[in-house]
């Protein structure tokens, strides 16, 4: 008798130890599903390009991502935290690590290139997709 407890309680944690884990997997598969859907661009068909602009003192890559959803239609209706994770990506740096003087690259659209100012900051560079 005292056995066949030891045996039901073995498998009564195996059997917890099992549902934890399962549990740890859902949890991270939806943790994951969750980060891929905010990382994904919301516009991957959109053909685009790229112009050039240089930081300003004290600017921030945030401050730069609400202006460009504010003007670029590119980035129309976009979080700013998914346009500053494009910016780092296009770009190859840490929002940390920006200053002033330093010349980044900027996704506009394609069809818009004849909107931009400076036609000369324009890198006619083709879709990176």
């Amino acid at each position: 008798m005292n056995k066949k407890l030891k045996s039901r309680k073995i498998k009564k944690k195996y059997y917890e130890i099992f549902i934890e884990i399962i549990t740890y997997i859902i949890i991270g598969s939806l943790f994951y599903c969750i980060l891929d859907y905010i990382f994904t661009p919301k516009h991957p068909q959109v053909s685009y390009t790229f112009k050039d602009y240089e930081i300003k003192t004290n600017e921030r890559l945030w401050d730069i991502a609400e202006r460009e959803i504010q003007n670029n239609s590119y980035y129309e209706n976009e979080e700013v935290r998914q346009v500053i994770y494009e910016i780092e990506q296009d770009n190859n740096i840490n929002s940390n690590r920006i200053k002033a003087g330093q010349v980044i690259k900027i996704r506009i659209k394609k069809d818009e290139l004849s909107n931009v100012t400076d036609q000369s900051s324009i890198d006619n560079t083709s879709n990176r997709n």
